[in-house]
C-alpha cells in the first residue's frame, strides 16, 4: 500500500524540480551547483516545540556538512516553499519542514506548536554538559491475578528504604495472569514484550538486564535489586533532563515539557509514561505474605507517547546528536483515554534511551516528575 504522505512528498520533489529550473527569482537554488560543500544536506531547527502564540519561534539552519548554506537553499513547509529561516504559529498542531539544496533534499523535520506549555525551572549549570546526576530504570512485571508478584511488591517496599532508592525509579507494568488485570493496557503489554518478559514476578534495569526473580522473599529481592541498580550505575548517564508536567481534569490532558542536555556524540530516543498510585484492586498472594485487602497499587503504568518502539521517539526527531546540543520535548496525555482514577497521584516518568554499540536503546537516564510540579537540571 502507497500512503498519501508519500504521495505528497514526491509532489514536492517535482516542486522543487519545477521550481529550480523555472524561477528567475534571486533566491533560487543555483542550476549547476551552488558550491563545493560534501556531506549530508541537514536542515537543523533552535527548537522543536515553541509556544503557539506568534511570538515563540524556531530558526531554521540548514547545513551541507559542516557547511552552512542557509541562504543559498530552499526551506519548504509540507509540501510548499515556506520562503523563511523562522517559524511562528498562533495554531496548535505538528508542522513538517524540509530543506533542499543543488538538487538534495534534506529528512524532514517536525516542530510542534503547543499551548499551555508548563515552565522549565531554570538550569543550575548552563553550560555544563557532564556529570549529570544519575537515575536507573526499574520496570517490574506483575499483575493482580499472580500469587508470586506480593513477594516482588515487599522487596520493593524494602528496597525503597535503602540509599540506592534515590537512584531508582520504578515503574510497574500490568499483564492479565488467570484474571483479568485492571491496569493491563496496550503500553503495558508492549514493554512486556519489548522487555523479554516471560515469568512474573520480573524486573528489568534500563531496559536491559532481565533478571527473573521467580519465588525468592522479599529481602533477596530487595537485595538483588541493590546489586542490579549499583552496576548500572557504573556506566555514566550522558545526557541530563529537566521537565514540567501540568494536567487538570477540566482540560481532560497532561501536558510534558522537557528539555534534554547532550553529553556524548549518539543516537538518542526519549520516552513519557504516565503512572498512577493509590489504584485499590485486589492481589492473589502465597500464604507467606501479608495483603492488605484490596491492596494499593503504586507506579502503575497507565499510558506511554510511543509504545513503537516503546524507547520513544527520536530525540528531536532525528539521529547524530553531538555533545553541547541541547533538545526539546513536547508530549501530552488523554486522561479519560488512559483511564485515571485520580489525577493528583499521577506522575509522568521520563526516559531518554541511548543507542549502544549492539545496536540496541538502551537507558541512559530517568527522572520521576509530579502532576503539576518540575524538576531542574541535576548534577552530581
Amino acid at each position: 500500500m502507497i500512503h498519501l504522505s508519500k504521495y505528497l512528498y514526491l509532489a514536492a520533489i517535482i516542486v522543487i524540480v519545477v521550481f529550480s529550473a523555472c524561477s528567475g527569482n534571486s533566491n533560487d537554488e543555483p542550476e549547476n551547483g551552488g558550491g563545493n560543500e560534501t556531506g549530508t544536506l541537514v536542515l537543523r531547527t533552535s527548537a522543536t516545540v515553541i509556544e503557539a502564540n506568534g511570538q515563540d519561534a524556531a530558526v531554521f539552519t540548514v547545513m551541507k556538512g559542516n557547511s552552512d548554506v542557509t541562504d543559498k537553499a530552499v526551506i519548504y513547509k509540507a509540501s510548499a516553499v515556506y520562503g523563511n529561516t523562522s517559524f511562528s504559529s498562533v495554531t496548535e498542531g505538528s508542522f513538517q519542514f524540509f530543506a533542499s539544496y543543488n538538487g538534495e533534499i534534506s529528512d524532514k523535520i517536525t516542530v510542534q506548536a503547543v499551548s499551555g506549555i508548563p515552565s522549565l525551572p531554570s538550569d543550575p549549570s548552563a553550560n555544563t554538559f557532564e556529570g549529570f546526576k544519575q537515575r536507573v530504570l526499574a520496570v517490574q512485571g506483575t499483575s493482580t491475578g499472580c500469587a508470586y508478584c506480593p513477594y516482588m511488591i515487599s522487596g520493593i517496599n524494602i528496597f525503597s528504604e535503602t540509599e540506592r532508592a534515590a537512584s531508582t525509579v520504578f515503574v510497574a507494568v500490568h499483564t492479565n495472569i488467570n484474571e483479568t488485570d485492571p491496569m493491563t493496557n496496550e503500553a503495558s503489554l508492549a514493554i512486556i514484550s519489548a522487555a523479554g518478559m516471560n515469568s512474573f514476578p520480573a524486573m528489568v534495569i534500563n531496559m536491559d538486564k532481565n533478571m527473573s526473580i521467580g519465588s525468592n522473599y522479599p529481602q533477596q529481592i530487595s537485595n538483588t535489586i541493590s546489586t542490579n541498580v549499583r552496576l548500572a550505575l557504573e556506566d555514566p548517564a550522558t545526557c541530563g533532563l529537566s521537565a514540567a508536567v501540568s494536567g487538570t481534569e477540566a482540560s481532560g490532558k497532561v501536558k510534558v515539557q522537557a528539555k534534554i542536555k547532550v553529553g556524548v556524540n549518539a543516537d538518542y530516543r526519549i520516552a513519557a509514561w504516565l503512572l498512577e498510585d493509590g489504584i485499590q484492586h485486589a492481589q492473589a498472594n502465597s500464604t507467606d505474605v501479608t495483603l492488605d485487602s484490596p491492596m494499593i497499587h503504586n507506579k502503575a503504568l497507565r499510558a506511554a507517547n510511543s509504545t513503537s518502539p516503546v524507547a520513544g521517539v527520536l530525540l528531536g526527531g532525528r539521529t547524530g546528536w553531538t555533545k553541547g546540543e541541547k533538545a526539546d520535548f513536547f508530549c501530552e496525555f488523554n486522561i479519560a483515554q488512559a483511564g485515571i482514577n485520580n489525577l493528583s497521584k499521577c506522575h509522568v516518568v521520563i526516559v531518554v534511551s541511548k543507542l549502544n554499540s549492539a545496536n540496541r536503546f538502551i537507558v541512559d537516564n530517568v527522572i520521576d516528575c509530579p502532576i503539576n510540579g518540575s524538576v531542574a537540571f541535576e548534577y552530581k
